[in-house]
């Protein structure tokens, strides 16, 4: 894959879940109230949470683009879930270090396995 296209996809993914995580987070938004309580505040967890974001859909562009066979739609959801599954273990990881509840943990948990599977689904 071309640098350039890598690039784009990675940013029409990024975008993609950026909508999707932002639509399940305000569904969300009662749960995941303890975690806004013990962070560092809106504007700080903005800037890092889109970072992060960003990091992870590199990733998983880069891992997708370079192990992918048929390149259907199907194959880069599943390649998405399967990442979302992954990112579960760091909200579990989260769980056990910071002062959340655990209904926090799930919304995570369920807005990963949502928002990931776009990131895939862009990949054709």
């Amino acid at each position: 894959m071309a640098n350039k296209t890598y690039w784009f996809s990675a940013i029409v993914a990024f975008v993609a879940m950026g909508v999707v995580a932002v639509g399940a987070s305000m569904v969300a938004q009662d749960q995941l109230a303890s975690i806004m309580a013990i962070s560092r505040g809106e504007a700080m967890l903005m800037g890092w949470q889109m970072a992060g974001y960003f990091l992870i859909t590199a990733v998983f562009v880069y891992i997708y683009t370079k192990s992918r066979q048929e390149g259907c739609w199907q194959e880069g959801a599943r390649y998405g879930a399967i990442f979302g599954l992954i990112m579960c273990g760091v909200s579990m990881l989260n769980y056990s270090i910071f002062p959340i509840e655990i209904a926090a943990m799930v919304a995570d948990i369920i807005i990963n396995i949502i928002v990931l599977p776009w990131a895939g689904l862009l990949q054709l």
